[in-house]
């Protein structure tokens, strides 16, 4: 309940939580839900925690409440790939949307009042010792958190822009992986543009209807 200010490594705003003192304080939201975990292990030796997070996120005065459903896996041992084959199973059972969005990001946007925005790209840094491995890894998951970090504007709002920036961030994506096409698997490469360009079809009638009414 009461902040640790030796945690804080901004001067200025320790300062301040200093001068307002425990009563100068108070909280804009707090979250309230049930907390289900458990251990999945792999025939291979490896592990994933599996922690289901139900409840919801009040504001302070109680005038907002947002529902919460969250499920986390995390990876404790074991290759990488087997926490995706996972969840690509799980998500044949249960409908699921993968989320960016923090408890806190989302308690503050909910006591600002705030709907969900639209969000840039962001450069990946290539310079130093930066293999090609390392180049498509970061090239591509860039292309992902700009498509993600859109998609709830994109389905809860009606801002157009929404809409455009997962275009921008497909057709990023759709190049990077042409332009590392040859050391990326034939199969791989295919399936994985034939299914970009079906979703950018998905969003060209509203983008053309955006465009058109401009």
């Amino acid at each position: 309940e009461t902040p640790l200010l030796s945690a804080i490594a901004d001067g200025r705003l320790k300062r301040l939580i200093t001068r307002a003192g425990a009563n100068g304080l108070e909280p804009v939201f707090h979250t309230a839900f049930t907390r289900t975990s458990y251990r999945l292990s792999f025939d291979d030796g490896g592990w994933v925690m599996l922690d289901i997070d139900v409840g919801e996120i009040v504001t302070t005065t109680a005038a907002a409440v947002e529902p919460l459903c969250e499920l986390e896996l995390e990876l404790e041992a074991g290759p990488a790939h087997r926490l995706f084959d996972l969840a690509r199973r799980i998500n044949a059972d249960v409908p699921l949307r993968v989320s960016v969005s923090s408890k806190a990001n989302r308690g503050y946007a909910l006591a600002a009042g705030e709907t969900p925005g639209w969000n840039r790209f962001a450069r990946p840094d290539l310079t130093g010792n930066v293999t090609v491995e390392d180049a498509i890894t970061l090239a591509v998951q860039r292309c992902l958190d700009h498509l993600l970090g859109n998609e709830t504007c994109l389905l809860e709002t009606d801002d157009p822009e929404g809409v455009h920036q997962v275009r921008i961030a497909l057709r990023r994506l759709r190049s990077t992986l042409r332009l590392f096409r040859s050391v990326l698997p034939a199969d791989q490469y295919r399936w994985l543009t034939d299914e970009i360009k079906w979703l950018t079809k998905q969003l060209a009638a509203a983008r053309d209807w955006d465009v058109f009414s401009d």
